[in-house]
């Protein structure tokens, strides 16, 4: 075979390494012996060509080699695929322009820096050396107003009462019908562990977070897929560690956004065997970190300080930038950008010290054919207002926190000096004066030369100490109350002096008082929904890691068993969003709007769920599981059939039968007993009169023998009597039957003579 040579455009080459632009690449193609079917690459290690018999050749790279430049899968760190030259050259303009990014917020730092020496968290003496940000003269206070510290304070309380309770911090978003929905209460129950017991810094960082958003007026949370941790994590950031460049006004039109990281060299190695950085090259030491003046403070504050000494305890700085690159090469483009010199948005991490990049990897979804940067971090702000950061507390009562530690440190300063006042002493003969600065602290006497004099009354006055005066304590506090005002921390009076003010006239009054409070809450709530949003879209990208840390299920009353199908569905059906109320600013408010909810109640019981009323009271009270004090529901059985029906009646025909037999004999029972023992009370009863008759007439017996003598003699005369009238009545009666029979013959004598003949 004659030697050839070829151009081939490396833009086909899964392999080439062409960087941001396309470079044509030569390739000699050499007869290797008689057979011609073996051809090697100049320069190329291992690899070679294979010519089969169809006419066809067979590209065989070395192993390591196809690993390294494998762009098949989309996540793959691009920067595997590049030449060194190309690296150095994206490391360089990126490095330069975070460069740019730091000098345009040196004024940022700065403010930021003496806003916390207005928090007054370092401890001071009450002097220190003049211009050291202490006081002058030995003995005066170095004291600062509390009212910026208080207002930072009670917004962070605040808002973790309320954005990170105790059961977790996320619900079902309007469930509606589906509220009875195992599934829908398993994903609560999961995702609410999983931000408690698995991912345990989401708190703690959570906290951090809101305490210097409301005392600088801008916090982050970067919500990724960590590589150490191998799941979902939603990490903090302090607005001093995200750089962003001076013309943007958010972070998804930005041109760079960069993450400021410091890694322990057990982490920077870690970052490389999980192959999320490339380690082609020896890393070398670090070196010690720049530090601007807030970090410095910040440290003086805690009481720490960075030991340089130990170059093996130095942490690596990489800087994880999102920005936006033209490499034409990648094959992952959409088609509408090839060719076209559009910049697509990509993350790129630098080492700081030896300014060479460690990964490089695509910022958009691989389903995205406009390659829109892909959200990473949130926003959390207190007032949206001048520039990226906003504004915050500090922005807000700095001023007047200034005024307010001048006004204190002379109160204080006063009243010491008026108690123990400092003067002036003559000096010894042969000392020479020689300044006029004679500062005298409390209880304190500095010598003076009397140059002759016998009374040092003629050569100075005494000093103007005098006591602080009602007008000023009452400017004063007048100015503490415009600074409480505006950071949203007076206090409210609320149904003060009376008892029986109108729900309605109290949540006025709450509302009137937490207007600033309850829009910053309003805009935390958002950024904590869009925080949640990424944190379960990256969960749906990864099944596994929602369930495969939980190992206590049984004891926060979780029952499923979750599967990758399955949390897939149950994202899919169910978005889970903050628990917190955005109309709701306090705990305050929110009992009484439960209060007004049970005085409607009460005024109309038939209107409203009862139920459902006093489970939310329950809830607002901080009652777990409320609905173990409510009785439980009891609904209305479904009607039988006739069959069941026949059969219930026979059953309790018999069930009645059965129990009214044992009754009945009973009650004969007891009735038997009742009357044997009624005739034993009537026997006795019968016994004891026949004795008291007895005892009665016992005495009476020959009264009544006498008696009886008298009845009989009396009952002779009567039977004389009556025989005497016997006989009277039958002598009557014989001389009536002889009467009417005389009378009887008269009569039919009478009838038998003639009549007499009358005359003619």
């Amino acid at each position: 075979m004659a030697s050839s040579e070829s151009v081939w455009n490396t833009a086909a080459l899964p392999f080439a390494k062409s960087g941001a632009t396309k470079r044509p690449m030569v390739i000699r193609l050499e007869d290797d012996g008689d057979d011609g079917n073996v051809i090697s690459f100049p320069n190329s290690g291992s690899s070679q060509i294979t010519r089969h018999e169809d006419g066809t050749i067979t590209v065989s790279l070395d192993s390591n080699l196809q690993k390294k430049q494998s762009d098949d899968e989309f996540d793959a760190n691009l920067a595997d695929s590049m030449d060194d030259l190309d690296l150095a050259r994206i490391a360089e303009d990126l490095m330069e322009g975070i460069d740019s990014d730091l000098r345009s917020r040196e004024e940022w730092i700065a403010n930021r820096d003496r806003g916390i020496d207005l928090l007054g968290l370092k401890i001071e003496p009450p002097r220190v050396n003049p211009g050291g940000g202490g006081a002058p003269l030995q003995g005066m206070t170095t004291a600062k107003d509390p009212s910026l510290l208080d207002a930072v304070i009670r917004g962070q309380a605040n808002a973790i009462g309320e954005f990170l309770p105790a059961e977790g911090p996320v619900k079902i978003d309007d469930m509606g019908d589906a509220g009875d929905d195992v599934l829908a209460e398993e994903l609560q129950k999961a995702g609410n562990y999983y931000l408690t017991n698995v991912a345990t810094e989401y708190y703690p960082d959570s906290k951090q977070m809101f305490a210097w958003m409301y005392f600088g007026g801008a916090a982050f949370k970067k919500v990724y897929h960590c590589p150490l941790k191998r799941r979902p994590t939603s990490l903090a950031v302090d607005a001093k560690d995200l750089v962003v460049s001076n013309a943007a006004s958010d972070l998804m039109n930005a041109d760079r956004v960069t993450h400021i990281i410091e890694l322990r060299k057990s982490e920077f190695r870690r970052m490389i065997v999980a192959e999320f950085y490339r380690d082609d090259v020896a890393s070398p030491a670090p070196t010690p970190l720049d530090q601007n003046r807030l970090d410095q403070k910040l440290q003086s504050i805690e009481g720490v300080r960075r030991d340089d000494t130990r170059p093996e305890d130095m942490p690596y700085t990489v800087y994880e930038c999102r920005c936006e690159l033209e490499i034409d090469w990648d094959r992952f483009m959409p088609k509408q950008f090839k060719d076209r010199g559009v910049p697509l948005p990509y993350s790129v991490s630098i080492e700081k010290d030896s300014r060479r990049i460690l990964a490089i990897y695509r910022d958009w979804r691989q389903e995205d054919n406009d390659a829109n940067r892909r959200r990473t971090y949130v926003r959390y702000c207190y007032i949206d207002w001048l520039g990226f950061y906003g504004i915050g507390l500090l922005h807000i009562m700095g001023n007047l926190t200034m005024a307010l530690t001048a006004m204190l440190r002379i109160a204080i300063d006063n009243g010491m000096f008026s108690n123990f006042p400092g003067g002036l002493a003559a000096k010894p003969a042969g000392d020479k004066q020689l300044d006029n600065h004679l500062p005298a602290g409390p209880g304190q006497f500095i010598p003076i030369d009397l140059q002759g004099l016998d009374d040092i009354r003629k050569v100075v006055m005494s000093l103007p100490y005098q006591d602080i005066k009602q007008g000023f304590l009452a400017m004063m506090d007048k100015v503490r109350e415009v600074a409480q005002k505006v950071g949203g921390t007076a206090d409210m009076p609320v149904a003060e002096g009376r008892a029986d003010i109108p729900v309605g006239t109290i949540l006025a009054l709450i509302e009137q008082a937490t207007k600033v409070e309850s829009a910053v809450h309003k805009g935390m709530h958002s950024s904590q929904a869009l925080e949640f949003e990424l944190l379960f879209e990256l969960i749906r990208e990864d099944p596994t890691s929602l369930y495969r840390h939980i190992t206590k299920a049984k004891r926060r009353g979780m029952s499923t068993t979750w599967n990758e199908q399955l949390v897939t569905q149950a994202l899919n059906d169910y978005d889970l969003v903050p628990k917190s109320d955005p109309n709701t600013p306090s705990h305050l408010h929110r009992i009484m709007k439960v209060v007004a909810l049970l005085q409607m109640l009460q005024a109309d019981p038939a209107g409203w769920n009862k139920k459902k009323i006093y489970t939310e009271a329950l809830r607002v009270l901080g009652i777990k599981q409320p609905e173990q004090y409510l009785p439980p529901d009891n609904p209305a059985p479904a009607p039988p059939s006739p069959q069941e029906i026949t059969a219930n009646a026979k059953m309790l025909s018999a069930q009645t039968d059965a129990n009214t037999k044992p009754a009945l004999a009973q009650a004969k029972a007891a009735d038997t007993a009742m009357k044997q023992a009624q005739m034993s009370s009537d026997q006795d009863i019968a016994n004891t009169n026949l004795a008291k008759e007895l005892i009665i007439h016992g005495s009476d017996q020959a009264e009544q023998r006498s008696n009886q003598g008298l009845a009989q003699a009396k009952h002779g005369l009567a039977l004389r009597d009556h025989a005497l009238k016997a006989n009277k009545a039958a002598h009557d009666a014989t001389h009536d039957v002889a009467k009417l029979d005389q009378d009887r013959q008269l009569g039919l004598a009478q009838l038998m003579q003639p009549k007499e003949t009358e005359p003619a």
